[in-house]
């Protein structure tokens, strides 16, 4: 009896290590097709995005002087702000 149940514990245990093999290599396989895509123009995926962070403008608050990029500015008039508060205490000492 105890023969047979270590051929069984043997059995389940090869099994839970063919799957679980399996499964990191189907993970291991799709995170390198992912990352191996190619958009139409011949980038990579987060090329496109990277590129466009990087020639982004950076431009300081008008209130507090904090550098950050462009997209994220508050305007008003001609001048840029970090926040509402900024944009709305400049107004006030205006």
């Amino acid at each position: 009896m105890g023969k047979l149940l270590s051929w069984v514990f043997i059995g389940v245990a090869g099994w839970l290590a063919w799957r679980l093999t399996g499964l990191v290599q189907r993970k291991l396989d799709a995170a390198r097709r992912h990352d191996g895509l190619r958009s139409a123009s011949g980038e990579a995926p987060g090329a496109r995005r990277a590129s466009a962070l990087r020639d982004e403008r950076i431009v300081p608050c008008a209130h507090c002087g904090v550098h950050f990029p462009a997209s994220e500015a508050l305007g008003r008039g001609d001048r840029l702000y970090c926040c509402p508060e900024h944009r709305d205490a400049d107004r006030s000492a205006a």
